[in-house]
């Protein structure tokens, strides 16, 4: 079962209203640099079918969907190929919007080499000393790896698990998002 719906893995949850986090995206994406040329296209749609602007998957993303969420959040999903953080975007909206920005991502693929592996980062602030990462990667074993001041929701407990797989896992990212107030089940 996937973190997200319509069987996604990984999306950014930014707490700011989604016209500030396009407004921001849109200035930051026309800049010197990135360059980009960020241009926005309105669509109201329900999610189900706002996927679709990102169904075409590229290693370089171009384009990416902002959606309200419930509690004062916007989630941002772009067309990555991998479904990968989006660690520059995550960068720029907890800078500039002076916000918290988190990343949850959990590879539920069957045919993946990475099965069950999750990331869990939060950027606060754009500040260096506030981001928490939280990774297991299932490479040619499991490497669990944390960095940063831990979050007071944490399962802190599970950490010292003697398997690493169950450290981090779906079960314990719904738990986290639903201590921020997000239920991915209800986006």
């Amino acid at each position: 079962m996937s973190l997200l719906p319509n069987n996604h893995h990984g999306g950014l949850f930014v707490k700011a209203p989604a016209d500030a986090v396009v407004d921001c995206l849109v200035k930051w994406g026309n800049e010197e640099p990135p360059s980009r040329i960020t241009t926005v296209r309105r669509h109201r749609l329900p999610l189900e079918q706002a996927w679709a602007l990102v169904a075409e998957r590229n290693w370089h993303p171009d384009r990416a969907i902002v959606v309200p969420v419930a509690g004062g959040w916007t989630a941002f999903f772009n067309n990555h190929s991998r479904e990968f953080s989006p660690a520059s975007e995550k960068y720029i909206l907890a800078l500039r919007l002076k916000t918290e920005a988190y990343w949850f991502y959990y590879d539920d693929e069957p045919d993946s080499t990475h099965r069950r592996s999750a990331h869990f980062v939060v950027e606060r602030k754009g500040d260096s000393k506030l981001i928490r990462s939280v990774m297991l990667i299932k490479e040619s074993g499991w490497e669990f790896k944390e960095h940063g001041p831990r979050l007071p929701f944490e399962r802190a407990d599970l950490y010292a698990l003697r398997r690493k797989h169950d450290r981090l896992n779906l079960d314990v990212l719904r738990q986290y998002g639903e201590a921020l107030g997000l239920r991915f089940g209800d986006l």
